[in-house]
């Protein structure tokens, strides 16, 4: 962790790259406008620069690397404001606005990817993973300006508490925060949720890839139209199993974020027997060993049906 820490202290870069203000804002770039809008993100990449004292000494205390990470995290939001102010000021029509808010959405998200001790509590940027209407895209934006800076500053008091701090308490009213904000986001982005989303909005569920995987290729590369049947049956039923387990272990989390205000999928605080959460988290690792134990059933089956040469042409994919 310490070194993990000191690398993005002294390789910190500029919140949004040339790469990613050309993805977002590429559609409404043209003309005049492409002119005016480049010169402005150059002169935030310029700003940037500056800030950052790359001769400045690493602190030897990891609670003041910490610090001084945040404290330059904060100086690139600053900028990155005002980068998005300037480009918002330059047109009202809603492909410019679009674009400005895809902008936003990227690179905030990102950054909370990066710097977040409630790993489990993803906010999925649903746009980059499917197509999404300007309705959603909107709603994240404007969820996005009232919440970073204090979910940023959250995610940080977090990561300090976790690590060094003396309070559990104060812990699990900024983890109650954090969690509640998570709920708010999920609700603007449940009606989109896709089996893609969920697997980015879910990352400590097993999805049941490698079942699903020899599935496909039983059905790619086996000719016996017995073993196909067979196969199919057996993915049938292990799907049901699979999708009910896999409800309930939804359900659980969701109920443990939005009554108990904690996420028993990230590590969470320390002294949360006063949330009197054991319960749910004993739950949930029988939950998650149960799908397990689901699947590996299901691989176990699918594979006995194979010749040891179609077994030996599977493995070799990897």
């Amino acid at each position: 962790m310490l070194s993990v820490v000191i690398a993005a202290i002294v390789g910190m870069q500029p919140l949004c790259t040339q790469s990613t203000f050309v993805q977002a804002m590429g559609p409404s770039l043209h003309g005049e406008n492409e002119y005016v809008a480049r010169a402005v993100f150059n002169e935030y990449l310029e700003q940037s620069r500056k800030s950052r004292n790359e001769d400045q000494p690493v602190p030897k205390s990891p609670e003041n690397q910490l610090e001084q990470k945040q404290s330059q995290l904060k100086k690139e939001m600053a900028m990155f404001e005002e980068l998005l102010d300037s480009l918002s000021v330059m047109h009202s029509e809603t492909g410019w606005e679009k674009s400005v808010a895809n902008l936003r959405r990227t690179v905030l998200l990102k950054e909370r990817n990066t710097n977040n001790p409630w790993n489990g509590a993803v906010w999925v940027d649903v746009p980059s993973l499917q197509q999404s209407p300007d309705e959603l895209i909107f709603a994240i934006d404007r969820f996005l300006i009232k919440n970073s800076v204090a979910d940023q500053a959250d995610r940080f008091a977090g990561s300090y508490e976790q690590r060094f701090g003396r309070d559990p308490k104060r812990c699990i009213a900024i983890e109650k925060r954090v969690v509640s904000r998570w709920c708010e986001y999920y609700t603007i982005i449940k009606p989109y949720t896709t089996p893609l989303v969920e697997q980015e909005l879910y990352p400590s569920l097993d999805q049941g890839t490698n079942v699903r995987k020899l599935h496909d290729w039983i059905l790619d590369n086996v000719k016996d139209n017995e073993i196909i049947s067979s196969a199919n049956n057996c993915f049938s039923v292990w799907n049901q199993v699979h999708e009910k387990r896999k409800n309930a272990t939804v359900s659980l989390v969701l109920h443990a974020r939005k009554t108990l205000g904690i996420d028993p999928w990230s590590s969470g605080c320390r002294g949360r027997a006063i949330l009197n959460d054991q319960g749910s988290r004993a739950t949930l690792l029988r939950h998650t060993a149960e799908i397990s134990e689901v699947n590996k059933g299901a691989m176990k089956t699918l594979l006995n049906l194979l010749t040891d040469e179609q077994k030996a042409s599977y493995e070799s994919i990897g």
